[in-house]
Order: C-alpha cells, then sequence, then structure tokens
C-alpha cells in the first residue's frame, strides 16, 4: 500500500471542496425553481447550502495556497511560467465565483426577501456567474494537475537538488538516478533470492 502523506491529505481536502461548491449550486439551480411553489422554503434551502457552501469555500482557499506552497511556486514564478500564468487565471475565475456568490448572499439575497420577488433575474445571474467561473476553475485546475505529472520533486531523486523542477531540464541525472535505483533493487532481490534458496536446499 502507497503512504498517505500530508500532500495527499491537502490535495483530497482540496477535492471535496470543490466538489462541494460546485456540485452544491448545481443542485441549488435545480431545486430552487421547484422550492419557491413553498413560501419560505427558497429562503431555509438557501440558508442550510450556505452553512456548508463558506466554510468549504474557505477550505478551498486554504488548501489551494497549501498546494502552491507544497509545489515550492515562487511568487514571481506566478508571472514568469507558464505553470504560474495558468494558476493565476484558476485563481481569478475562484475569486469570481466567490465574489459573484458573496454579492448574492449579502446583498441580493436580502433584498429579494424584502421586495418578495418571485423570480430576481439578477439572483439568478449572480448564481449563474458564480457556477460558471467554478467550473472554469475546475477545469483549469484539470490542465494545472496533467502538468504536475511532468513535474517532479527533484529532492526525492536527486538529494541537494532542492525545489520544483521539470523533468525535462535534469533528465539525464533523473535517469542515472533511477538506473542507481533499479540495479540497487535488482541487486536486493537477487540477495534475497539467493538466501531463499540456501534455506531450501538445508531443509
Amino acid at each position: 500500500m502507497l503512504p498517505i502523506t500530508t500532500t495527499d491529505l491537502v490535495i483530497w481536502l482540496h477535492v471535496i471542496a470543490a466538489c462541494v461548491w460546485i456540485g452544491g449550486q448545481i443542485v441549488i439551480a435545480v431545486v430552487i425553481p421547484l422550492l419557491r411553489r413553498v413560501d419560505g422554503l427558497t429562503v431555509a434551502a438557501g440558508r442550510r447550502y450556505q452553512a456548508v457552501a463558506w466554510p468549504a469555500f474557505g477550505v478551498l482557499i486554504a488548501t489551494g495556497i497549501a498546494n502552491i506552497h507544497i509545489l515550492g511556486i515562487s511568487w514571481s514564478a506566478l508571472i514568469t511560467s507558464a505553470f504560474g500564468r495558468t494558476l493565476i487565471i484558476k485563481l481569478g475565475f475562484v475569486l469570481l465565483s466567490g465574489g459573484a456568490a458573496g454579492v448574492h448572499a449579502l446583498i441580493q439575497a436580502p433584498r429579494i426577501r424584502s421586495a418578495s420577488v418571485a423570480h430576481p433575474v439578477t439572483s439568478a445571474l449572480l448564481g449563474g456567474i458564480s457556477l460558471l467561473a467554478a467550473v472554469a476553475a475546475a477545469l483549469f485546475e484539470v490542465v494545472i494537475a496533467r502538468s504536475r505529472l511532468r513535474v517532479v520533486h527533484v529532492d526525492e531523486l536527486i538529494p541537494g537538488h532542492g525545489g520544483v523542477h521539470h523533468a525535462q531540464a535534469l533528465e539525464p541525472e533523473i535517469q542515472a538516478r533511477i538506473k542507481e535505483q533499479v540495479s540497487e533493487l535488482i541487486a536486493d532481490g537477487l540477495s534475497r533470492m539467493g538466501t531463499w534458496g540456501a534455506r531450501v536446499r538445508a531443509l
């Protein structure tokens, strides 16, 4: 079994929080038109959703910052590298999603309740912006995750080469280190086989 690391837990929490934030908005968007048929039910459902959604959004932001720290990305790399610029776009969509949802929850929703508006266009627009921005952020997260497959923590392969680098840039050293580790594993395996063979012959 592979070990569960702190990095794994951070990414897991990030994914769970994103599921709650995006999935909850989709469910609300589908269910709200039906809930309007019963007085007060829309407000109750919205408040219950916000009680779960906003903590999830907080976890999303916190784990996102933690992921940046884990990858060892500097602030300057956010501008100078393609990886960083993609991350900035994703963060922009996350902030847009949270901002639109915040305007709806703190400003638009109270006005709707006081005016008793049955079908608030502005509310639907803000909800749509928040959901679409969240989905776009998820798409860019997939792009970032795909790029991580080509990125390695070099210290895990070559001690002394701290930081995060693209594998291609250090390919000769990495390949040499991998070959060394494979050779050690083969030698250890042959040694164990010889020991087991000796024990079998002794029986």
